[in-house]
C-alpha cells in the first residue's frame, strides 16, 4: 500500500521532467534542428568513410574522418557558446529599454499624483508620501538592474570557462562533451531557479514597502482629521458668558445715592 503513492509520485516527477524538457526543446527547436543536421553530416561522413574503406581507398578518408568529427564538434561548441552569449546580449539590449519604460511610467504616475495634490491633500496624502513611493520604485528598479548585471556577468564568466575547457585536447573534447553539457544544463537550471526566487523576493519586498507606506499615509490622514476636528471646536467660538439679567436690577430698586462731601 505504501509503495503505490511512491510509484505515483515518481511517475509525476518523471512526467514533470518530461514536460519541462519538451518545453525547452520547443523553445530551442532551431538549435535542435541545427544539432540534428550536424549529426546527420557526421553520420554521412562516417558512412562514406566506411564505404571507401570497403573499396580499399580508405587510408586518406580514415585520416580525414577524425578531422571532420573534430571540426563538427568545434562548430557545435561554437554555436553553443553563441547561444549562451545571446541571452546576456538580449538582456543588455532590452534590459535598459525595459527599465527606461518602467521609469517613464513611474514618472508619469508621479506627475499625475503631484498634479492632483490639491485634491489629495485634504485626504492626508502629503508630498512626502509620494516622494517615499517614488524612491521605493527607484530602489526596486536599481535592484532589478543590479540583478540583471550580475546574471549577465555570471553567464559571461561561465561561457568563458566552458570555452577554455574545450581547448586542451581533441580527445578530451570528444569524451567530456556530454559531461560538460550536463553540467551546463544543471548550472542554467540552478541559475534560473535562483533568479526566479530573487525576483519573487524583490516583488514581495516592494509589495510590503508599498503596504507600509499606505498604512503610514492612512495613519497620517486620521491624525490630520483629528487635528482638524480639534481646531474646528476651538475656533467655533468662546463659551457663553453668564450675563446679569435686567429683571434682578429692576426688582432690587434704584441704587442708593452716594454720600456727599462736606465741600458740596
Amino acid at each position: 500500500m505504501e509503495a503505490a503513492p511512491r510509484v505515483r509520485s515518481g511517475l509525476l516527477r518523471i512526467l514533470l521532467r518530461a514536460g519541462r524538457l519538451s518545453a525547452l526543446l520547443i523553445q530551442n527547436r532551431t538549435h535542435l534542428y541545427r544539432f540534428l543536421l550536424l549529426k546527420m553530416a557526421i553520420f554521412q561522413h562516417w558512412v562514406l568513410g566506411l564505404a571507401q574503406e570497403a573499396r580499399g581507398s580508405g587510408s586518406d578518408q580514415a585520416r580525414q574522418l577524425p578531422e571532420v568529427i573534430i571540426t563538427c564538434a568545434l562548430s557545435l561548441a561554437l554555436r553553443a557558446g553563441l547561444t549562451l552569449l545571446w541571452v546576456p546580449m538580449w538582456l543588455l539590449l532590452w534590459g535598459p529599454r525595459l527599465a527606461y519604460r518602467v521609469g517613464l511610467c513611474c514618472t508619469r504616475t508621479v506627475r499625475l499624483a503631484l498634479g492632483h495634490l490639491c485634491v489629495c491633500e485634504p485626504l492626508g496624502l502629503s508630498p512626502a508620501t509620494f516622494r517615499d513611493l517614488f524612491l521605493s520604485c527607484l530602489h526596486s528598479l536599481m535592484l532589478v538592474a543590479l540583478l540583471l548585471l550580475l546574471l549577465t556577468w555570471k553567464l559571461m564568466q561561465k561561457a568563458h570557462h566552458f570555452s577554455l575547457g574545450w581547448l586542451p585536447s581533441q580527445n578530451s573534447v570528444l569524451l567530456e562533451a556530454p559531461a560538460l553539457l550536463r553540467r551546463l544544463y544543471l548550472w542554467v537550471e540552478h541559475r534560473t531557479t535562483l533568479t526566479s526566487w530573487n525576483l519573487a523576493y524583490l516583488v514581495t519586498w516592494t509589495t510590503c514597502l508599498a503596504s507600509h507606506l499606505l498604512q503610514a499615509a492612512f495613519e497620517h490622514t486620521t491624525q490630520l482629521a483629528q487635528a482638524q476636528e480639534v481646531k474646528s471646536q476651538e475656533t467655533s467660538g468662546p463659551p457663553p458668558q453668564f450675563l446679569i439679567p435686567e429683571s434682578s436690577t429692576t426688582e432690587s430698586g434704584p441704587l442708593p445715592p452716594q454720600p456727599e462731601t462736606p465741600g458740596e
